[in-house]
Order: structure tokens, then sequence, then C-alpha cells
């Protein structure tokens, strides 16, 4: 997928108690044409102190929930063409040019 064809694109990344993993992901993608959400079940959430500054195409959501309870709130969020979801330790790139 080109990057211009990123903004078609919702990536979701479930997490638990991985937040130093959920932090890379959403610096990574902040202010890319991408929407990110983050669905953290996690008992305490990530400080606002830590999530200050990312861009508005990330959405981080607390919900100390089970999988399948956060992953139904966010079927009402995406509003993109496609959607993936993401491991919370696994990094993927954009786009990748061979050499």
């Amino acid at each position: 997928m080109s990057k211009s064809n990123l903004s078609k694109l919702s990536l979701v990344i479930p997490t638990y108690n991985r937040q130093r993993f959920a932090l890379r992901n959403m610096w990574f993608w902040s202010g890319s044409p991408v929407q990110l959400f983050v669905l953290d079940g996690s008992r305490q959430a990530i400080s606002q102190e830590q999530l200050a500054g990312l861009s508005d195409n990330v959405h981080y959501m607390w919900m100390p929930d089970s999988l399948e309870e956060r992953l139904m709130a966010v079927t009402q969020l995406l509003k993109t063409q496609y959607a993936a979801m993401l491991s919370d330790d696994e990094f993927f790139l954009p786009n990748l040019q061979l050499l």
C-alpha cells in the first residue's frame, strides 16, 4: 500500500501490560495518514505525560476489559475502508523499498 493510500487504513493494536511496546507503536505511527487504535486492557493506563504530543491519528483506549469487549468497542469507531490488527510487539513499516 503506497503512502498516499495509508489514509484508507486503520490499525488496531490490542495490548495488555506491555505499555512500552504500545508507546513505541503510537510514537511510530503518530502523524502518519493511518488511524491507529491501541486497545489497552492493562490494570493501569498509560500516563497522560507519556501520551502528550501524540497526533490526532492515534487513539489510545484504556479499557481493562476482555479482548473481545475491546474489539467490539473499536468496531464502532473504525471509519476507514481497510483495517488490520497488529501485535503490540511487532513493528510494521508503511513502505519498504529494496535497494
